[in-house]
Formats: C-alpha cells, structure tokens, sequence
C-alpha cells in the first residue's frame, strides 16, 4: 500500500513537472543569446516541422505548443538594421514565440504581472500585450486567455546589441 501511494505522489510530481509551459528564464530553458540550435534539437528533438530555406527560423510542433524560433545569421554585425542585430555567433536563437494548442489562462502561467507593462491593441482592444523588457517576455492575451509568449533577448543583453556597437561593421564579440 505504501509503496502505491509512494509511486503516485511520484508520478503527480512528474506530470505536475512536465506540465508547466512557462519559464520564466526563457522557454524551458532555452534562453535568447544564450543558447544555440543545437540546444534547442536536443530539448524538442526531431519535432521541427519546417525550417526557412536560410535556416534562420524554424516551427515546431509540439503536443501542446506550436514554438517558432528565429536564429542569428552573423557575428559581425553587418546588418543594416542593426536594431535586430546581434554579436553572437551563427545559430544561437535569437527568438522564441510559443503558441498554446489548448487554451491557457494568463492566471496559469505563474509570472508575476506586476513585473509587466499592460498595453491594449489599438485595432482590437479585446487583445492585452503584457511586457517585461528586463526578462525579456512578451505575453499576447485575448480577455483571460493566452494567446502566446514570446521569449527574446533581457535588457540584460543589450550589449550585444549591434546598435551599441562604436563601428557596427567592424564590432567582434
């Protein structure tokens, strides 16, 4: 009897475990700038659904999660849009947008909204963006709803934006 009662608290705490879709250190532990392709593959495995030709973004289909991921293209900053520009090398994911197949309560997600700036669409105010620039998360709601997250660079990470770079083209990390 104990040792039933020992495997079901176990196996609640796993599914407990591997239900819980958000991180709030980039998207199962996936963090912009500082993880790479590779990273990714490794965590979601063979479930890429298609790539760009370049292979600078990619889908996947999860069994609850529809995750599109961009990748970096350069290190040297050569870009003319330097905004979205960054010195890291070739590969390293840059993005992470993940969309729910079931609909999740924004209340479920178990960030702390205080920490967020609250922003109404100006086309559909029914649809609430909720930002954290110092996290780097973007949260897409429709009334309670989450529509989805979006993981991208912490303002930490601002110095390896090519906009801060003295000589942009020249700048290596």
């Amino acid at each position: 009897m104990i040792l039933l009662l020992n495997l079901r608290a176990i196996a609640l705490c796993f599914l407990l475990l591997t239900q819980l879709p958000i991180d709030k250190n980039g998207w199962r532990g996936i963090v912009p700038l500082h993880a790479t392709r590779t990273d990714l593959e490794r965590l979601v495995g063979s479930k890429v659904v298609r790539c760009a030709p370049d292979a600078l973004s990619c889908l996947f289909f999860l069994d609850n999660e529809r995750v599109f991921v961009m990748f970096a293209d350069e290190l040297t900053c050569r870009s003319d849009d330097a905004t979205n520009s960054w010195r890291v090398p070739r590969g390293t994911v840059i993005e992470i947008t993940v969309r729910f197949s079931k609909a999740m309560q924004l209340s479920d997600l178990g960030f702390d909204l205080s920490r967020f700036e609250k922003t109404l669409d100006k086309e559909f105010p029914s649809i609430a963006y909720y930002n954290n620039s110092n996290d780097g998360i973007l949260i897409e709601s429709a009334g309670p709803e989450t529509r989805s997250v979006t993981y991208y660079a912490a303002s930490k990470d601002d110095n390896l934006n090519c906009k801060y770079a003295k000589d942009p083209k020249t700048v290596k990390p």
